[in-house]
């Protein structure tokens, strides 16, 4: 079980295990990312952020009461950090991204359609409202339920409930007129 593992895992860094860190940091650094991610609409900023929300989870690791499961902790940890962020006043930030060639996949077709699927997927997603896109990449990728999101955002399981219902609706109508304009 995951929440047995976490509880491990934190004990162990509080007992100065860096090991038990990275196996941490390897469990959830890329969900957190995802997830800054829809905040900052950043990608070299959503990990600088996440890395430090690992940095400061060791750095008071000896003071550090956590009070439930880990991955929570770690979530409203990291939208605490980005709000932080983007409420500084705006810097000058360069992204190395455009200068990041990616590798070209060494696989069949199909995984090649498999990654085009995933990317329209993708930015269907990012063609939600901000708040929207929030909650459906909580609860459809990272697994939360409608009362965790609603204790990590501080709003209301209504309101959740809310924002899925519209998030669907609106990726049903796009995915429709992309359908049948296909058909057509």
């Amino acid at each position: 079980m995951t929440t047995n593992r976490d509880t491990i895992l934190f004990q162990a860094i509080q007992h100065d295990s860096r090991e038990a860190l990275n196996e941490l940091f390897s469990l959830y650094f890329n969900s957190l990312c995802r997830f800054v991610h829809t905040l900052t609409q950043d990608a070299m900023l959503s990990e600088e952020i996440v890395s430090d929300v690992f940095f400061n989870l060791w750095a008071k690791r000896k003071t550090l009461e956590i009070r439930g499961e880990i991955k929570p902790y770690l979530f409203k940890a990291a939208k605490n950090q980005a709000i932080s962020y983007l409420r500084k006043p705006t810097l000058t930030y360069l992204t190395l991204e455009s200068g990041i060639q990616a590798e070209e996949p060494k696989t069949a077709d199909h995984l090649i359609r498999e990654q085009e699927s995933q990317q329209h997927w993708e930015a269907l997603i990012d063609t939600l409202p901000s708040r929207c896109r929030l909650v459906f990449t909580l609860h459809r990728q990272e697994g939360f339920t409608y009362p965790e999101i609603a204790q990590l955002l501080d709003i209301s399981i209504k309101t959740v409930e809310h924002q899925m219902g519209k998030a669907l609706r609106i990726l049903r109508e796009i995915w429709s007129k992309q359908y049948h304009s296909k058909k057509s």
